[in-house]
């Protein structure tokens, strides 16, 4: 074969192979090779968003009250309320004031009796700092002023309401003497759910109690004040829980 053509034939096949390397390499990157535009081609990568700079949900957004419902708000400069306060029913939780006054000294906190939310220890009356935290708890949950007549439970009369039956006894065990007040017995109780469950059970000097229920949605709202009076003493204490009915468990605070 000449020599011309032999290099007519080598340039030939030379050329044919770099057409097929340069077709093959855009083959590639057409079907997910490298993604990176290339300079200069106007192309444009796009932007993933950043999850972590989309706001966060607000967890502490304020619940509304239900329609017509009054929500639950103490304020500050008044004198603490006794008993409870605010009732939330997502949670079935009562916001209520328990512990002691003895003359005139307090030991009290606002508990949120059915919920996890930590209590709020106040003062004989309430300051701007305290009314803040509570009507921030308050909100929160939606609590409102609690509905319907408080009904008084009388000593050694069962009372049913719903599926539980509430029996409250209030017995005088000594006389007292000079200077000592009475002592009394007191019990409260509840069967529901197949169980019988003590609620409260004191013997003490001095003390008259005062028990009350209320039915909100479906649990009861119990509320036991023993009114104090004794030598060198007067005073109240405050106890609160709240039954389910349909299980006989409680939330207690204070009994």
């Amino acid at each position: 074969m000449p020599g011309s053509m032999k290099q007519g034939i080598v340039l030939s096949a030379a050329l044919l192979a770099a057409v097929t390397v340069g077709c093959k390499g855009k083959g590639d990157k057409a079907k997910g090779g490298d993604p990176t535009p290339a300079p200069g081609t106007g192309s444009a990568v796009a932007a993933t968003p950043d999850a972590a700079a989309a706001p966060a949900p607000d967890a502490a957004a304020p619940t509304p009250p239900p329609a017509g419902a009054t929500a639950a708000k103490v304020e500050a400069g008044k004198e603490t309320p006794r008993g409870c306060i605010g009732w939330a029913s997502k949670l079935h939780a009562a916001a209520c004031v328990t512990g002691t006054m003895t003359n005139g000294e307090p030991d009290l906190q606002v508990a949120f009796v059915g919920s996890t939310t930590a209590a709020i220890a106040v003062a004989a009356s309430l300051g701007d700092d305290d009314a803040a935290k509570i009507n921030a708890a308050l909100a929160t949950d939606g609590y409102v002023a609690p509905s319907g007549a408080a009904t008084p439970l009388v000593s050694g009369t069962p009372l049913t309401l719903g599926a539980a039956t509430l029996t409250f006894t209030s017995k005088e065990t000594a006389k007292g003497g000079d200077n000592v007040a009475p002592t009394t017995a007191v019990t409260l109780t509840a069967v529901c759910g197949g169980k019988d469950v003590e609620l409260l059970k004191a013997e003490r000097e001095g003390v008259t109690p005062t028990v009350t229920v209320r039915s909100l949605d479906d649990r009861l709202l119990i509320e036991v004040t023993l009114q104090i009076a004794r030598e060198g003493e007067q005073g109240s204490e405050h106890g609160v829980a709240v039954l389910d009915p349909a299980t006989c468990a409680a939330a207690t605070e204070g009994l």
